[in-house]
């Protein structure tokens, strides 16, 4: 067998495959194709297009570019409120959770801005944003929140009915601070937004069933701080034994005077001795 007839038959078998794959693969196209048509046959025969999820969507993440596309949808079967397009939708932040290849609507989308009402009650404030608050861009309007104040002598419950206004927004100016607004009682206000000033407030959420009462305060008082201060403190005495730290000065000083009042003794009689 000639190099050249080698050289040809391979060129035909590569060819051959490759018709093959093609072949194949329009076969599993128009086989998917064929499902499809006889499920829109099934539901009614119309589609829609509307935006889906390319990835999983968390509440808070800011839709960035690619995950979002356009999927042709069974109509019947479009959730009601479902978008129609991507545009303008780059750059928002979903309210909830979203998952992979989920039909998105408008109510994934809260809009900028948007807070409930002040309930009935309640005073509504806002105060500047940190991460060590403990609200994420994730925590939505209607969160009940316990407030602390957190210092260095513990923390100490300061609100146990706050409700989240609105969620985290950023000021017009591209470097404004970022806010949170809330609803508090009323004698709540004045810690809360002293707390907040002085980077010292810090917000938890409860489990449903969970009564704010229990959620107890580890704060030392100033009373509690001056017994501490006032109370002796345990030493270890030169044989082992734990004494306070009072005794062992009392001890230090019957020593120290036993010691004063020997010298003194020896003195006189070493006097003494020399006279005679």
């Amino acid at each position: 067998m000639s190099l050249k007839f080698r050289i040809v038959f391979a060129s035909a078998c590569a060819v051959l495959a490759a018709l093959l794959g093609l072949s194949y693969a329009d076969a599993v196209k128009a086989e998917a194709q064929q499902e499809r048509n006889e499920a829109i046959a099934r539901y009614g025969g119309d589609v829609v297009g509307v935006a889906v999820a390319t990835r999983q969507l968390k509440a808070g993440d800011e839709i960035q570019e690619g995950d979002l596309e356009m999927r042709d949808w069974v109509l019947d079967l479009v959730p009601e409120g479902a978008l129609t397009s991507t545009d303008d939708l780059v750059g928002k932040r979903v309210s909830f959770p979203v998952a992979k290849n989920a039909v998105l609507t408008g109510d994934c989308f809260q809009e900028e801005g948007a807070a409930l009402e002040v309930p009935e009650g309640l005073v509504g404030v806002t105060i500047p944003w940190s991460q060590k608050l403990g609200v994420t861009a994730s925590t939505s309007a209607g969160t009940r929140l316990v407030a602390y104040e957190v210092g260095k002598s513990g923390s100490e419950q300061i609100g146990d009915s706050v409700v989240v206004l609105s969620r985290v927004s950023a000021g017009q100016g591209a470097t404004d601070a970022k806010t949170v607004s809330l609803a508090v009682k009323g004698g709540d206000v004045d810690r809360i937004l002293s707390a907040a000033a002085a980077g010292t407030l810090s917000l938890v959420q409860p489990a449903e069933g969970v009564k704010t009462e229990d959620l107890g305060s580890t704060k030392v008082t100033t009373s509690e701080a001056t017994a501490l201060a006032a109370a002796p403190q345990v030493v270890e005495g030169a044989d082992g034994a734990a004494t306070s730290q009072d005794a062992a000065k009392k001890d230090q000083g019957s020593d120290g005077q036993a010691g004063q009042a020997g010298q003194a003794t020896g003195g006189r009689d070493a006097q003494e001795e020399a006279e005679r």
